[in-house]
């Protein structure tokens, strides 16, 4: 048996005041959850309220640069890539055999960006020789391939409205029964000087 019905059982007075000092207690805190509650909603609308006056003028400033490191959630290529693998040396996204990594980023293009892939392997030399990157349809040298580092220099374009790249390799230089092309750790696009 329960304390509660042993009261009752010894004093129905006595039950019946305890059972109203408890649902006093429960109504005490119902009136503090739903003072929580709307001291939370008061703070979801200072949020929106900050996101749409304050965040907003930083947001209009054109960006800088851009930075994607495998570790990230994919946001920007798609079905290309497959999800981050751990290695040794870090983590790495490898690229589907047919596929190309593209995106859109919105830097204002009046001027000059150093461009960067970090690739942690290629399937064949062959898929290495031909990588390949194209911006607004052009395709860029590489300057430097050190480490695996891949870097050149992406000219402004003032007719341009974004920075649209493609990072690719001849799918004929992938061996039959490889279903990749290569694999890399992050890319950078930073404004030059």
């Amino acid at each position: 048996m329960n304390n509660l019905h042993r009261l009752y059982q010894a004093s129905p007075e006595e039950f019946c005041a305890e059972l109203d000092a408890s649902l006093a207690k429960i109504q005490r805190v119902e009136a503090r959850l739903a003072d929580c509650l709307s001291r939370v909603e008061a703070m979801a609308q200072l949020h929106e309220e900050f996101l749409r006056t304050s965040l907003s003028r930083h947001l209009t400033e054109p960006a800088r640069s851009w930075t994607y490191d495998a570790r990230l959630p994919n946001r920007h290529f798609g079905e290309s890539v497959l999800a981050p693998e751990k290695d040794a040396n870090g983590f790495n996204r490898w690229v589907r055999r047919d596929h190309r990594l593209t995106a859109a980023l919105a830097l204002p293009r009046a001027i000059q960006y150093h461009f960067s892939i970090l690739v942690a392997d290629f399937v064949s030399s062959e898929a290495e020789a031909s990588f390949s990157l194209t911006v607004d349809g052009k395709p860029y040298p590489w300057m430097s391939t050190e480490g695996r580092l891949f870097k050149t220099v992406i000219l402004e374009d003032p007719a341009a409205s974004s920075l649209e790249f493609e990072l690719f390799v001849d799918p004929n230089a992938v061996p039959d029964g490889k279903d990749v092309s290569f694999a890399f750790r992050s890319i950078h696009v930073s404004r030059r000087g």
